[in-house]
């Protein structure tokens, strides 16, 4: 599994919000957002706890659930549901939608390896079967430095089978992980251009 990264701001031993956490839960409460989100980073992406006891797990919270959900709540960690990380997906979404699609791509050379295809391109590749030489192109061959510039994958596949929504960032609508890795894509494309 990837190692994903959840975004600490260099305030937050200070801010409002760490400060209500220890006056709320008492010395080391502080310690609770960075638990929960250090958990969600590796178990739940998208940031969307499925209940209370699931979130204290998270916290390694002992006790009453719903005192470390109110806790966060008040404190303005959780949104007002009680179950989503607060701008959980403005934060950490682009990273992990970066690292899905970066896994993807070494999937698909991995598998481009595998098939004997040395560019990873699965136009070339086709190309190839039906007995047309390949053409060398810099931007398209892979010396393990150099990445395919021009190469088309699809979007990663979500995890466990369904689906992962997104916030995008600046706007309350709800992105899919493919969509960002679509954007993600269409960036690197024209920085390149």
């Amino acid at each position: 599994m990837p190692n994903y990264y959840a975004q600490l701001d260099s305030d937050y031993w200070d801010h409002p919000k760490t400060l209500r956490m220890i006056e709320l839960l008492g010395p080391r409460g502080e310690t609770i957002p960075l638990k929960m989100w250090s958990w969600a980073a590796k178990f739940k992406l998208s940031g969307v706890f499925n209940s209370p006891a699931q979130l204290a797990l998270a916290c390694r919270f002992k006790g009453d659930p719903t005192k470390v959900q109110d806790a966060l709540k008040d404190a303005g960690f959780l949104d007002p549901d009680g179950l989503t990380i607060h701008d959980w997906m403005e934060r950490s979404g682009r990273g992990i939608a970066a690292v899905e699609v970066k896994r993807a791509k070494d999937h698909e050379r991995y598998m481009a390896k595998l098939r004997g295809d040395s560019t990873g391109n699965p136009q070339e590749n086709a190309a190839n079967s039906q007995g047309v030489p390949r053409v060398f192109h810099p931007l398209s061959e892979r010396n393990g430095t150099e990445q395919n510039r021009t190469e088309q994958n699809s979007p990663p596949p979500p995890v466990n089978g369904a689906p992962r929504t997104y916030l995008k960032r600046g706007r309350r609508t709800r992105k899919t992980l493919d969509q960002i890795a679509q954007e993600l894509k269409a960036e690197e494309g024209a920085r390149e251009a």
